[in-house]
Order: C-alpha cells, then structure tokens, then sequence
C-alpha cells in the first residue's frame, strides 16, 4: 500500500465511518437532520397516556387503543420510510388526528360520582362540583377537604355542616366546596381555621326577607351567596350581623367576590369543574370608617357609591348624566336585593372600587336570582353543637344590647313598654332559649305550620295582609 495512504488527513479525521452512521450523523446531518418517524400506533399509545393523565373516560380508551391498533401496520411502513420527509410526518399527524376525531375525541367525558365514567357522551358537559367530596381521585387534583385530625395537616381543610351534597331540596347549590375553600383565604385568620355552615337557602327555606333574616339574626359573620339565572356567581362577606337598621351600618373587614367563570361554562371533567369554580375576584373594603350594609324591611344592599373617574388635576372627568349614557344606570349597591329575594341589581360601587357582576362594561345592571345562600363559620364540627354556641353567643349579645337600650330609653317609653306586650316585639325573647324553637325551619312541624296558617288566615280577613309575602313570612310559632 501506498504510505501516503497510511498518513492521516483532514479527510480522516473529520469522516465519521459507515458503520457508525446510523448512531452518529455527520455535520451535514446535523444541519438538516433526517426525520425519523415515529409509527402511528406509536404516536397513538403516547397520546393515550397523555389521555389518561388527562382523567378521560377508560372506555373511551379503549376505542382509541383500538384505532391505534387497527393502525399498527400501516405504522410500520411509515417507520421503514427515510429522509424526505418533516411535511410528510406532519400530514400524517395531521390524518391521525382526523381519524380520532371521527371515533371520540380525546376530551370526551360524563359527569358522575367519580371523575371516571364509562358513558357513551360525547359532548361538553356540566359538573357538580360538590362531587369531588366523593371521587375517588379528588385527593391526587388537590380537592379533599375532609380534616384528619392532624393540626399541622389540616389547616386548609374544613367540615360542611347545614347540607350536603345529598341534599336534594337544597338543589342546585351555589357555593361548592372549591368555591368555599377559595373564599376561606380572604377571611380574617381567626376565621381560617373553622367550618362552614349553611344557614339559609332560598330553594330550601324560602323566598322571603323576613326569612332570611331570621336564619341571620345570631351570625355574626356572615357569607352570602348568589347564583343568577344567566349563571353568574358573586357574594359579598360581612363582619356584622344582618338585622333591620334604619341606617347604614357594618364596616371592615368585608369584602364583595365574583366566580372568575360563569357557572355554565361546559368543561370536560369533573375536576376542571372544580378548578373554575376555585378562581374568584376580590374586592375589600379599605376604608375603616365606611358603613356599608343596609338592611330595611323591603331590601338589603352593601356597598355604595357610584365610582366618578378624574383627570390628573382632579376634575371631573364626565358627569353622572353622562356616564349613565354611555354606560347605564348605577343603582347605588355593589349588590342590592328586593324583599322577595328573587330580584335585584349590582353595580360599581366606591366602598369596594368594584365593577358590576353581570356586566363589566356597565355601570350597573338588573339580575334574576336561581338560587341564593347564607353561610357562616363556626368552629363546632356538628349541627347541633353549633346551634347550641350560637345561641348561647346571640344570647349574651342581646342581652347586653337590651341593657344598653333600656338605659338611654326615656321615662315615658319605658313605662309605655311595662303596659303591655301591644308594642313592637324584641328581636329577642324567652321562647327563643328554646333551641329547638330557634332555629326551627319552616315546615318541619306540622303543627306549627296549622297555627301558621291560622295566622295568615287572620291576616286575610282582618285585612293586614299587605300585599303577597312567602311563606317563611310569618312568624316562628313555639310549641
């Protein structure tokens, strides 16, 4: 052999040898690699995995896995073609894609107990998200609120008391368990460790002021909740007890919320029902010598103040005519509810420098109620127990609250009150250190509900009537 051909050149050394081509491409390959494509059926068990993670139906799986296999040969010739081909590989992702969606596209799903189900449904559904207390998987997506009895572990947990997801007469609900847990974040931190506790539903109870106001009179902090028919979700949530004031009272801390998503957003899953229903807009009251809550025999309302807009030297941008032109009417309340509960309006408000819940854009609008809620924190763990501190805590407030009446109250309107019980009943009286009595619903005793409608009867006829009132209008009757 030539020596010349024993002399290592640039050649040589920059060649990487045939054999080892198929594992190490030259700087050439590197530049415009060659594509190596995957078979189809390869491609297919990968996005079933992906499927899987993704919580789809298993039967839906499985029909993919059979596409995939009656793919399986046709995928090997793809993986024997070489070099020309990024486009190629590209169309053919293109086709599997087609071909799936022709079967059952990867999203499909059914609401049921569990985030699992086999139903044939091919479309976007509705979730309760109150069934993450019963799925299965809930735990591994974050959603288990169920307190262990470990301190450390279970300062995000809570216990529902008042209602269940069981509880049909309560449907549908309008605060759900993620809901409540994204609003536990912004209450007071002495609050942050206790349980919820639905005192009212309008479904359940009632549409009725008078009602409402009964089941609120012993909370002190309080949370209202209000689904519209149009599906928005929004509430505020108050420091002070609701109770008939003439005035406007209840300060800080408070704060009104929206759901950031409206409550018929179709999703493909149970948990990612449950994961819209956990992102919510605040909005808190800053100003400590603010009183925000109204409260009348007729409506109830927080937040007031229409939001004027100045220039930079501090003018008045536009008028009120005019911004109620372009904008609509501001009615005054962040949110206000007429006496039947069934109606009422929200707007911008400078309490809580709020936009309208139903409409951004607007100044303030007009909304039909499906459903609205009234809950509190307790740290007890049962209903009964619960029952039992509140009263025991009404009790003790009303009582001072009396005290403090009776002394700043005149001569004469004292002694007109020891005349006789023909004056304006007290919110709280001796038939009410009956629990039972308390916190009786209505139409749970029958007899109470006879003499109820002997009460109305009388009303009727005498002519006091005043116009249509619920129900849950009238009066708590003792035994």
């Amino acid at each position: 052999a030539d020596p010349k051909d024993r002399v290592l050149n640039d050649q040589m050394l920059f060649t990487v040898p045939e054999c080892l081509m198929k594992t190490k491409p030259n700087e050439d390959d590197l530049k415009r690699p060659a594509v190596s494509k995957k078979p189809k059926y390869y491609r297919m068990h990968v996005g079933l995995w992906q499927a899987h993670e993704d919580g789809v139906a298993p039967k839906v799986l499985s029909r993919m896995a059979s596409v995939a296999s009656s793919l399986q040969d046709e995928g090997k010739e793809d993986a024997k073609t070489d070099g020309t081909g990024a486009e190629e590989d590209g169309d053919d992702r293109s086709l599997g894609n087609a071909e799936l969606e022709k079967g059952d596209s990867v999203h499909e799903l059914q609401g049921s107990v569990v985030s699992w189900d086999d139903s044939d449904e091919s479309e976007l559904n509705h979730f309760d998200a109150w069934q993450v207390l019963k799925d299965e998987y809930a735990k591994d997506f974050g959603f288990d609120y169920k307190p262990t009895g470990n301190f450390e572990e279970d300062h995000n947990t809570f216990s529902i008391i008042g209602t269940s997801a069981d509880e049909v007469q309560a449907h549908p609900h309008v605060a759900s368990p993620p809901l409540l847990d994204s609003i536990m974040n912004f209450l007071p931190e002495h609050l942050r460790s206790q349980n919820y506790w639905m005192k009212y539903s309008l479904i359940r109870d009632g549409a009725s002021l008078d009602t409402f106001k009964s089941y609120a009179r012993g909370s002190k902090d309080s949370i209202i909740a209000i689904e519209t028919t149009r599906g928005d979700v929004f509430g505020v949530y108050t420091s002070s007890p609701w109770r008939t004031n003439p005035t406007l009272f209840g300060s800080v801390p408070s704060f009104v919320w929206k759901m950031r998503y409206n409550r018929n957003t179709l999703c493909h899953s149970l948990f990612e029902q449950a994961s819209l229903e956990s992102e919510i807009d605040v909005y808190s009251l800053l100003d400590c010598t603010a009183r925000v809550q109204l409260c009348t025999h007729d409506r109830i309302g927080v937040g007031v103040g229409n939001m004027n807009h100045y220039n930079s030297t501090g003018e008045l941008v536009e008028s009120e005519q005019d911004e109620e032109k372009k904008r609509g009417k501001n009615y005054g309340f962040a949110i206000c509810l007429e006496d039947d509960l069934l109606s009422g309006t929200t707007s911008r408000s400078s309490s809580y420098k709020n936009p309208c819940f139903v409409d951004p854009t607007s100044n303030g609008e007009p909304f039909e109620v499906i459903n609205l809620e009234l809950w509190t924190l307790t740290p007890a763990f049962s209903l009964e127990s619960a029952e039992k501190l509140e009263m025991t805590q009404y009790f003790v407030s009303e009582s001072i609250r009396e005290s403090i009446r009776s002394s700043t109250r005149s001569s004469t309107r004292s002694s007109t009150r020891s005349m006789g019980s023909k004056g304006s009943p007290e919110t709280f009286s001796s038939r009410d250190l009956d629990q039972r009595s308390f916190y009786r619903r209505i139409g749970h005793d029958d007899s109470h509900e006879e003499l109820r409608d002997q009460w109305q009867y009388r009303r009727m006829m005498d002519g006091s009537g005043g116009g249509s009132r619920g129900i849950g209008a009238s009066p708590r009757f003792s035994a």
